[in-house]
């Protein structure tokens, strides 16, 4: 019995002993550094205590030789190769190092991962694949100011918001910047935060930064005009108007060779110490002065832009007689003089019997086979109402008539296509079809192009737009990189992205669209409303004591004493339209009621 006793307390002793030795050897095992060779066979920690063989043994268990501490290493020996791939100009090489070292997560973790990130960023703006660098700009705008390169992020988001302006996150992302953190470009963060905060309806918001926009910058003339069009959605018409005053003086100051805003002050401050009368240049003598100037097109096209709002301005106050002037002050060579010209109608009719004939010349301008394939549902209407108020109930129902026979067709073609497609998304791709289709309506186009032509489903149309090309890149590249994982997540989200912006653009066109059948319904109704109140008229002899031709025989009397200033001749409209006399037709008219 002695013999096992004593053979179990050796058996004791050893283990405690081969305990003891094991620890020491783990303990002078951590403690000892590693060998560059031991780090690249992957040992260390106490985790691979095999020969040079590298078989992988770790305390036994039979783990995989690894190291988190290694990755650093890796990573940094990644990034190296990327930064000199990127300099050489060899992106593509660049992209998927880069690629490898932020691969699987959410956020950077470290600076090698921060610098990854910003540098992908890069990269794939030299690729020309502008939404895929702004995936990896935006990782480090979201992650904050804690980022290392969230300042330098900034600029980089701007250069995008210039290739893809229909992406929200992308102005999202800019507007949480202050743009003193965009040194570079402080008036361009201004502008898109303006731009981002009257979208968001944050409209006292969106003023403070259109306002930091210098009358030095090529973005003033756009941050004005919005500034002018935001005081107006507030209610106030004072400064909605100075805004666009605004405008009007920068073009003439531009035309005069003042380009900066302390020559504009100086020149001020210069002629009130002389005779400030000669500073209170009317703003009809602005906008004439533009009109003859030789500018250059985006100061026209704000110029006319900021005229036309502000007759709008006008109107809405029932100003009539001044946005008459407003709208007469619109070139006819400009971008808005058709809407002007129309718009200006409604005025005269609202100014009395006396403005009549102006209104209705107008009209007749618009009949013209110079715009015959014009949009303008609300001209035959409007010259049915001014005929009704007159008692010419013949010629009245004559403009519904012309009505009914344009707008009533394509009234039915519209509904169809906002009922047919449930899917936003599929309306819109039909819409973008048959605006590319050469055979399409002219004034189906007419509609189509100005659904398009709309800012915010313009932008989201470009955005979309762009995101087809990038993909149509990816899918010719004959390189490896085409096949790799990081081409596959560039593609999974530009094509997510791609579907977002067309449900997105989908829904908005929806929308215009239903508007536009909502709209012609009702000149629809009006129509029939016409067609009703002429129809139980009473038309006793009492107000048609004059035949017809009797009636003409005195509007040509009578058209014989006008009296035409010294700049304009009376010519009798006999059927030929000339160009040089649209816009300047007097409907000669006399009432028939009470006759």
């Amino acid at each position: 019995m002695g013999a096992p006793r004593a053979a179990a307390a050796l058996s004791r002793a050893r283990a405690r002993a081969l305990c003891g030795a094991l620890a020491l050897l783990l303990t002078l095992t951590l403690a000892a550094p590693l060998s560059p060779r031991a780090a690249a066979q992957g040992m260390g920690m106490g985790m691979g205590m095999g020969a040079d063989n590298g078989a992988g043994m770790g305390m036994g268990m039979g783990m995989q030789p690894f190291d988190a501490q290694d990755a650093v290493p890796a990573a940094k020996q990644n990034l190296t190769e990327a930064l000199n791939a990127y300099k050489r100009g060899d992106f593509l090489r660049a992209s998927l190092l880069l690629y490898d070292i932020i691969k699987g997560k959410e956020t950077a973790v470290d600076p090698i991962d921060e610098q990854a990130e910003y540098t992908l960023g890069k990269t794939f703006y030299r690729l020309n694949l502008y939404q895929a660098s702004l995936e990896f700009f935006l990782r480090i705008s979201k992650a904050g100011r804690q980022h290392k390169y969230f300042k330098t992020t900034c600029k980089w988001l701007y250069y995008l918001s210039r290739k893809i302006p229909g992406d929200d996150k992308l102005l999202e992302n800019i507007a949480a910047y202050e743009p003193r953190e965009c040194l570079e470009f402080q008036n361009e963060v201004s502008f898109l935060r303006g731009q981002f905060f009257y979208k968001r309806g944050e409209l006292e918001g969106a003023l403070t930064d259109l306002g930091r926009v210098s009358r030095d910058n090529v973005l003033y003339l756009k941050a004005t005009f919005l500034k002018g069009v935001t005081y107006s959605r507030l209610g106030r018409v004072k400064e909605a108007l100075t805004s666009f005053a605004q405008i009007l003086r920068y073009a003439v100051d531009s035309y005069n060779g003042i380009s900066t805003a302390a020559e504009s002050a100086f020149k001020r401050a210069a002629v009130a110490g002389g005779d400030a009368a000669d500073d209170q240049v009317s703003t009809g003598r602005l906008i004439d002065t533009i009109a003859q100037g030789d500018y250059k097109r985006d100061v026209k096209y704000f110029s006319q832009l900021a005229v036309l709002n502000m007759a709008r301005l006008l109107y809405e106050q029932n100003n009539n007689l001044k946005a008459i002037r407003y709208y007469d002050y619109m070139p006819i060579n400009g971008f808005f003089w058709l809407e002007a010209l129309f718009e200006s109608s409604w005025a005269l009719f609202r100014m009395g019997e006396q403005y009549h004939e102006k209104a209705l010349g107008n009209l007749h301008t618009l009949n013209s086979p110079f715009f015959v394939d014009e949009y303008a549902p609300e001209a035959p209407i409007l010259r049915a109402v001014i005929l009704y108020s007159r008692c010419e109930y013949d010629k009245a129902l004559e403009a519904v008539g012309d009505f009914r026979r344009v707008y009533e067709p394509l009234l039915g073609l519209l509904d169809g296509y906002v009922k047919d497609f449930a899917d936003p998304k599929q309306l819109y791709d039909f819409l973008r079809q048959i605006q590319r289709d050469p055979a399409s309506s002219s004034r189906v186009m007419q509609i189509l192009n100005a659904l398009f032509e709309d800012r915010e489903l313009n932008r989201i149309n470009a955005h979309i737009s762009e995101l087809e090309r990038e993909l149509k890149v990816i899918e010719a590249a004959q390189s490896a990189w085409a096949t790799s994982d990081l081409a596959n997540y560039v593609v999974q989200t530009i094509e997510f992205t791609s579907s977002t912006s067309s449900n997105r653009a989908g829904e908005m066109a929806k929308r215009r669209l239903t508007r536009v059948v909502e709209e012609l319904r009702d000149l629809q109704g009006k129509a029939d409303a016409i067609d009703i109140e002429i129809a139980t008229a009473e038309r006793s002899d009492a107000k048609l004591s004059l035949s017809g031709v009797e009636l003409q025989r005195q509007l040509e009397a009578d058209a014989k004493k006008r009296t035409p200033d010294e700049e304009h001749i009376y010519w009798p409209f006999d059927g030929e339209y000339w160009r040089d006399e649209l816009g300047y037709y007097l409907y000669s008219i006399k009432s028939k009621c009470g006759r």
